[in-house]
Order: C-alpha cells, then structure tokens, then sequence
C-alpha cells in the first residue's frame, strides 16, 4: 500500500491546489479522448478499404462479393472458423444474422460447411 503519510486528502488541499489538480485530471481525460477518436477514423478508414488481392477477390466474387472490402473478407473468415468449430464465431455470427435461437443451429451449420471450402482457398 501506498505511503499514507505522503496522501494528502483534497479536503484538505487549497483551493488553487485542487483546480490544478483537476485541470490534469481534465487535461488527460481530453487527451485521451482524441486518441480513441483517432483510432476510431483511422479503423473506419482501414476496414472500408478494398482488397487487391486476386485470391481474396476471386472467392469472394464467389459470393456475389464484387469489390471485397476489409470487413467482408473478417466476416469470410468469422464463417471458416465457425464451420472450423469456434463457438465465439459461431455464436457472433448468429447474432449478427438475427437467427440466435437453438433451434436454427443445425441448419445453419450445414451452410457453413457446405461454404467452407471456398473460404479455405483464403488461406492459401
């Protein structure tokens, strides 16, 4: 534990003191905000950029995919796992498809797999 002796309480700081304190405490709050506003721009940027790829695109064309962006080809990949087994994916999937009920499991695990094949070429 800290040095007790060393905290000094803000009720019992000055009231310059405390503004001084806060105006650190507000400063970095901003700062820190900017950065996440950053990442956010510079995500939206990265996963709406088209893929070049030749492989990439040709599987997704597959798919009625024309010009494959970043997001398409993570979602491609979300399918390979969960045909692959991964409940996470699986699950994220469902939830993304609006079909998370037990009942629709099976079948939608037979269209995942009769995909997965072509998602494979992916990885090549």
């Amino acid at each position: 534990m800290a040095n007790e002796k060393n905290l000094i309480s803000l009720k019992d700081r000055t009231q310059r003191e405390r503004n001084e304190i806060a105006k650190k405490g507000a400063a970095a709050t901003n700062k820190k905000k900017k950065e996440q506003k950053t990442f956010r721009e510079i995500a939206k940027i990265v996963l709406a950029a088209e893929i070049t790829d030749e492989g990439i695109v040709a599987v997704a064309k597959q798919f009625g995919i024309k010009k494959p962006d970043v997001k398409t080809i993570a979602l491609l990949g979300m399918v390979k796992a969960a045909a692959g087994g991964s409940h996470n994916a699986f699950d994220r999937l469902m939830e993304l498809t609006g079909e998370k009920e037990q009942n629709n499991n099976a079948d939608v695990i037979a269209k995942l797999d009769s995909v997965i094949g072509e998602v494979d070429k992916l990885a090549e």
